[in-house]
């Protein structure tokens, strides 16, 4: 089996300056590789070493000013090439919430992940009165329709933390375990149309460690990345897609003044949009739509929400509606446009 990732993550405020590359441990026999960054997929063999890229030269920019520089920045990595891989014609979604005895999440977290997740399914994509969100730009891609497969609790104990990060952590290698067991012990498929979003709760960290290198969640003011994508390819088409939400807040993960659901919610599922995206335009990452440096759609538009299409009661704006909810969600990349839309 071949595992491969891609992440997507930054560091509060200094993200506008500072790149961490991150990394990665495969599992099974398969080859191990580094992650470069969070925009890129596992495509560099040791010995790499986790690096930082620090924007110099800002001179007397304004924080706004360094904002769209650094949108500008990764919007220069389109247009996006469609790669020997496959894409998700159809993506049925699931979301597995590992919530042992004890574990924990905030009022209405979980709910409204789920609602996303019906929505986006509900959302008739691509139609004309309906142009009002990312999704419909996802078919140009090949991306034809999402379902809802449903929720699932997992129940089970956490295992002894493989990593050293607070008191529960678990390596992408656990996690894979854990995902493996559900589908199968629910009679689920593992194949080019199912994706597994898995939600973790209030205090459990992940890690990346590989060569000497780690690279944790974000959590607070510490960590390296906010959640990401992966896919376990295995034979006769078996490929089971996965996408990891930790719990992140308090972080930089979500972005101030653009957090319609509340901040914990809310940057969970702008970061939820974002694997979504890339996991059906890329499921096998870096084999699908590519842009330059192996970045994918989601990447080249991380926190760049576009024009607010409203407020809430409590100023915070919105830029997406799906299926008639509001959304602080970010834009994705269109060849067609040259630049990162709101809708199609």
């Amino acid at each position: 089996m071949v595992s491969q990732f891609s992440p997507r993550g930054w560091r509060a405020a200094a993200a506008l300056a500072l790149v961490l590359a991150l990394g990665a441990a495969l599992a099974g026999t398969a080859q191990a590789k580094l992650a470069h960054t969070r925009h890129g997929t596992i495509a560099y063999t040791p010995p790499r070493h986790r690096h930082r890229t620090l924007a110099e030269g800002l001179g007397e920019l304004t924080p706004e000013e360094e904002l769209q520089q650094y949108r500008e920045e990764e919007e220069a990595h389109g247009p996006l090439t469609k790669g020997k891989g496959p894409v998700m014609k159809t993506d049925t979604n699931y979301l597995i919430v590992w919530q042992p005895r004890g574990a924990k999440f905030p009022a209405h977290y979980v709910q409204r992940i789920d609602e996303y997740l019906r929505n986006i399914a509900a959302y008739p994509g691509g139609t004309a009165t309906e142009r009002t969100n990312t999704e419909s730009e996802l078919a140009k891609y090949g991306v034809k329709k999402d379902y809802y497969g449903g929720l699932i609790v997992d129940r089970r104990p956490f295992p002894e933390s493989g990593c050293g990060e607070g008191p529960v952590c678990m390596t992408d290698p656990q996690l894979q375990h854990e995902l493996e067991r559900v589908v199968r012990e629910n009679g689920l498929p593992a194949d080019l149309t199912r994706a597994y979003n898995l939600l973790l709760p209030v205090g459990v960290h992940v890690c990346f460690e590989e060569a000497g290198e780690t690279a944790c969640s974000v959590y607070g003011e510490t960590g390296e990345f906010c959640e990401y994508h992966s896919a376990v390819e295995g034979s006769g088409g078996r490929d089971l897609l996965y996408s990891v939400e930790p719990f992140v807040f308090p972080s930089g993960c979500a972005f101030t003044g653009w957090l319609p659901q509340g901040e914990a919610a809310s940057g969970t599922l702008d970061g939820l949009s974002h694997e979504h995206s890339e996991t059906t335009t890329d499921p096998l990452p870096p084999s699908g739509w590519i842009g330059s440096e192996e970045w994918e759609i989601g990447d080249i538009c991380s926190y760049n929400y576009g024009t607010p299409i409203g407020e809430t009661a409590n100023h915070e704006k919105f830029g997406q509606l799906i299926n008639g909810q509001i959304y602080g969600t970010q834009m994705e990349w269109s060849n067609k446009a040259g630049k990162c839309v709101q809708h199609a």
